[in-house]
Formats: structure tokens, C-alpha cells, sequence
């Protein structure tokens, strides 16, 4: 029984020594935690940013590419070529043209100047006569007119180049009478009833092209021709 209650008083001596521990564990708490916060976390910032981040990079940019080419062309292109053309008439026609019917003959009578060729192809064609035509720029080229006995360009005085190709019915170029100046080339071929060249007796221009006279069976005599310089 004696050591029954020698137990009891062992264990109530723990006990209290457990709930004294206990109350010193609060004690420490309610001493060390007096609700005054005395950490002096002064904050030595003041709150205000004195961080006067002054960028003085006075990045100026004084590159004043100030672009000085002053180039003056002076190349003054002035044309003064003051080459004479006849074919600046206002009366000029402008182009080449083509003579396929007596209706294309009449279109050009009224023409002081062809400013280009001038082509005649007409099988019927008996005659042509042009009377206000003085200059060609091109060429004038009369080919297979087989009828053609008549030409009459009496005003021409100046042409590119003259070429008469199978006319076997023109016998005269008296037509041509005026006609002083044959620049690029004189070709007369197939003209069998020509028997003379009179009517170019005035040609008195270097011929810079071709002079051919052939196939003209009853031609006996090129003096007409002697007026040329060269060719």
C-alpha cells in the first residue's frame, strides 16, 4: 500500500513539474513578446530617391552633311547642226508614199515635198505627173509600171536617190529636167525605150550611193550624166 502511494506522489510530482514548465515556457513568451517592437529598423533611406541619374551624354549630333556638289553641267548641248532639209515644207507629206492607183496620184498633187519614199507601182499607170513635188528626202522608186510613158516631175530639184526599175514604155526623162541633185544612189535598169538620159544633164551632186545604168537595150549615149563629180 506504501508503495502505491509512493507512485501516486511520483507521478503528481511529475505532473507538477510538467505544468510548472509549462507556465515558465509562457513566461519567456510574454516577456520576450511586451508588444513593443524595440528592433530600431531604421530605415536611413528617408524615403526619398536621391538618385539623380543626370545623363550628360549630350549626344549633339553636329554632322551637318551639308552636300556641297554643286554639278553644274555645263555641257551646253546645243545643236547647232543647221542641216539643210527641203522636206520641212509646210506643204511636206510626212511618211512614205505608195502609188497603187490613179486616185493616189491625185491625193499627192497637192504636195510640194515628201518627207520619206515615194513608191509607184502601178501596172495601168500611163503617166505620172507631179507638178508641185520639188524634193524627195527618200527615195523615189518607179518599178513594173509597164505602161507608164509620161513623167513629169518638172518641179522636182532635189531627191535621196532615183531608181527606175522595168519601165519598158518610158522613151524621156525630160521630166526630170530640173532635178539637180541625186544624193545616195541613181539606178536605171530595164527602161528599153530609153535611147538618151537627157533631162538629168542638170545632176550636179556627188552621188555618195550607187550609179547603175543597165539593161536599157536602145541607150546609146550616157553624156548626160557628165555633170556628176563623183561617185
Amino acid at each position: 500500500m506504501r508503495d502505491v502511494n509512493r507512485m501516486f506522489l511520483g507521478i503528481a510530482v511529475l505532473a507538477l513539474l510538467a505544468v510548472s514548465a509549462v507556465l515558465a515556457s509562457c513566461g519567456d513568451d510574454e516577456y520576450s513578446d511586451d508588444g513593443s517592437d524595440s528592433g530600431t529598423d531604421t530605415d536611413t533611406d528617408g524615403g526619398t530617391d536621391t538618385d539623380t541619374d543626370t545623363d550628360t551624354d549630350s549626344d549633339t549630333d553636329t554632322d551637318t552633311d551639308t552636300s556641297t556638289d554643286t554639278d553644274t553641267d555645263t555641257d551646253a548641248d546645243t545643236d547647232t547642226e543647221t542641216e539643210t532639209d527641203t522636206c520641212t515644207d509646210t506643204g511636206c507629206f510626212e511618211g512614205d508614199c505608195f502609188i497603187y492607183s490613179s486616185s493616189d496620184v491625185a491625193a499627192l498633187e497637192p504636195y510640194t515635198c515628201i518627207n520619206g519614199d515615194l513608191y509607184v507601182e502601178y501596172f495601168s499607170l500611163a503617166e505620172l505627173v507631179l507638178p508641185n513635188l520639188t524634193a524627195v528626202c527618200g527615195t523615189i522608186s518607179l518599178i513594173d509600171n509597164l505602161y507608164l510613158a509620161n513623167l513629169d516631175l518638172g518641179a522636182l530639184t532635189s531627191v535621196g536617190a532615183l531608181i527606175l526599175y522595168n519601165n519598158p514604155a518610158l522613151s524621156s526623162l525630160t521630166g526630170l529636167s530640173n532635178l539637180t541633185t541625186v544624193s545616195n544612189g541613181l539606178n536605171i535598169f530595164g527602161s528599153t525605150a530609153l535611147t538618151s538620159l537627157d533631162g538629168l544633164n542638170n545632176v550636179s551632186s556627188p552621188i555618195a550611193g550607187v550609179l547603175e545604168i543597165y539593161g536599157n537595150w536602145e541607150l546609146t549615149s550616157l553624156d548626160a550624166l557628165s555633170g556628176i563629180p563623183s561617185v
